[in-house]
């Protein structure tokens, strides 16, 4: 188990993975990481992905964040979530987009 049920240290993996690009780690860390999804997390799972540029991990953690209305309204109260749109405005138009199909 050790460090696949460590969320903070398997982001850590990840990250390190991705810099020495070690493509095979990235990939079960990318797996573990969206496997081990939760909503206290989602959010800067989502700021992680996007700074890595890992587009599965992305897609991964952008259906988790928009799988209902509830759990995208419950994410908006959060702190993470108020970074998010004032970092990345484009992430927040990807979640408004796949909320609101055709809303474009």
């Amino acid at each position: 188990a050790g460090i696949w049920m460590d969320d903070e240290a398997l982001c850590h993996l990840l990250a390190a993975a991705h810099r020495y690009q070690v493509a095979s780690l990235v990939s079960l860390c990318e797996f573990q990481v969206a496997t081990q999804l939760r909503e206290e997390v989602a959010v800067e799972r989502l700021l992680m992905a996007e700074r890595l540029g890992l587009l599965g991990l992305r897609t991964k953690v952008l259906d988790y964040i928009c799988y209902s209305d509830e759990r995208l309204s419950r994410l908006q109260g959060s702190e993470g979530f108020e970074r998010l749109k004032a970092q990345q405005p484009l992430l927040m138009a990807d979640i408004l987009s796949r909320r609101f199909p055709g809303s474009e």
